[in-house]
C-alpha cells in the first residue's frame, strides 16, 4: 500500500514491541508462504494470476482503496501461509497470525479494502479435514464481506461478525438480514451496532447474541478475526470502543472456547489504525483471552442507543437459532 498509508508495516512493530513488553511471554516465528494450491482453495486461478503479474511492478491500483506494489504478492503469501501454520498448531498453544496485510475483505476474485488473500478463509480450508465444524469470529470493526461471501451457502462454516452499522461504514454490506443462502441458511450471522456505540452495549451483543448463537452451533474450533478500529476516533472506524473492553471480549471468548472445545484460538490480524492505542488494546485481548476468570472489568449494560438495534437483530436471528 506504501509507507504513507495507514496499513503499513509500523502496525506490525507497534504489537510486536507491546507483546515482548507484556506480562506474558510470547515466541516469535518465521512465518512461511502459502502455496499456490492452499491459494486456490479459495481464490480462482484468474485472480492468483493477476497477483503474479503485479510484482516487479511499481503500482497497481486493484480497486480504489486497495493498490499492490513490488513486494505486495510476497507478504500476502506470507500472510496467508503463517495463517495456515498457525492454525496447524492450534491444539495447545493459543496463536496471533501478527501479518500484513489483513484477509476479511478478500474475496474470491477481487483485492478490496486493503486485503488481498482471504487469510482466515484459507486457514479455515486448510483444516476442514481435521474438525468438521468452525465458528468465524470477526470483531474488526468492519464486516468482513469477502470471509462471509466465500462461506455464505456452507452449513459447516458459522460466520459471526460485530460491526459497525453497513450504512455509515464500510464496505458498506452486513446487514442484520444477510443470514446466509441455500445450506447454509442461519450461518451467517452479522451483528450490526450504532454509530459511537460504547463498550458496555458491545458486550450486551457478545453476551445476548453471539455467545448463545456459538453455544448452539457448538463448533470444534474457533478462528478469529481480531481488528482493534472500533477503539474511539480509529481513523478508519465509527464506534468508540476502549482499550479495557478488548481484555473483556477476550475474557469471554476464552472462558466460550474453555467450555466448547478442546482447542486454543488462533486469531488473525485484521484492521486498527489508531497508533497509539494498537498495542494496548492487543495485549489487553490476549490478557483477558488468557485468563477467562479474571476479574471484570467492565459490566454488559444496555443502552437507548443499542435496545432498538438489538431488538431487531434478535428478532432476525430467532428464526434459525432457539431463545435468542
Amino acid at each position: 500500500m506504501g509507507p504513507e498509508h495507514l496499513e503499513s508495516p509500523e502496525r506490525i512493530t507497534i504489537i510486536e514491541k507491546a507483546l515482548k513488553e507484556a506480562s506474558f511471554k510470547s515466541k516469535f516465528i518465521e512465518a512461511r508462504r502459502a502455496t499456490d494450491e492452499e491459494i486456490l482453495t479459495v481464490h480462482s486461478q484468474g485472480y492468483l494470476d493477476t497477483m503474479y503479474r503485479s510484482t516487479g511492478i511499481a503500482r497497481i491500483k486493484m480497486t480504489e482503496d486497495t493498490s499492490t506494489n513490488m513486494f505486495t504478492l510476497d507478504a500476502a503469501l506470507t500472510s496467508a501461509g503463517g495463517g495456515i501454520q498457525m492454525v496447524e498448531n492450534s491444539k495447545h498453544n493459543h496463536g496471533f497470525s501478527l501479518l500484513r496485510p489483513p484477509g476479511h475483505h478478500a474475496t474470491q476474485n477481487a483485492a478490496m479494502g486493503f486485503c488481498f488473500f482471504n487469510n482466515i478463509a484459507i486457514a479455515a480450508n486448510a483444516i476442514r479435514d481435521k474438525y468438521k465444524k468452525i465458528l468465524i469470529l470477526d470483531i474488526d470493526q468492519h464486516f468482513g464481506n469477502g470471509t462471509a461471501d466465500i462461506f455464505k451457502d456452507d452449513p459447516d462454516v458459522l460466520y459471526m461478525s460485530l460491526h459497525a452499522d453497513p450504512q455509515i461504514s464500510y464496505p458498506g454490506t452486513g446487514f442484520a438480514s444477510n443470514v446466509g443462502i441455500k445450506e447454509g441458511l442461519g450461518k451467517t450471522v452479522n451483528i450490526s451496532l450504532p454509530w459511537k456505540l460504547k463498550d458496555s452495549d458491545y458486550l450486551v451483543a457478545l453476551d445476548e447474541i453471539a455467545i448463545p448463537i456459538s453455544e448452539q452451533f457448538n463448533p470444534d474450533i474457533i478462528l478469529l478475526s481480531l481488528g482493534v478500529d472500533g477503539l474511539e476516533d480509529d481513523p478508519y472506524g465509527h464506534l468508540s470502543l476502549t482499550t479495557d473492553v478488548y481484555y473483556e471480549i477476550g475474557r469471554r471468548i476464552g472462558d466460550f472456547n474453555k467450555r466448547n472445545t478442546n482447542n486454543k484460538v488462533p486469531t488473525f490480524f485484521e484492521g486498527g489504525y489508531k497508533y497509539d492505542l494498537l498495542g494496548e488494546a492487543t495485549v489487553k485481548f490476549f490478557e483477558g483471552l488468557l485468563n477467562p476468570d479474571g476479574e471484570e472489568r467492565i459490566k454488559a449494560e444496555l443502552t437507548p442507543k443499542f435496545s432498538y438495534q438489538l431488538r431487531k437483530i434478535k428478532s432476525i436471528q430467532r428464526k434459525h437459532w432457539i431463545g435468542i
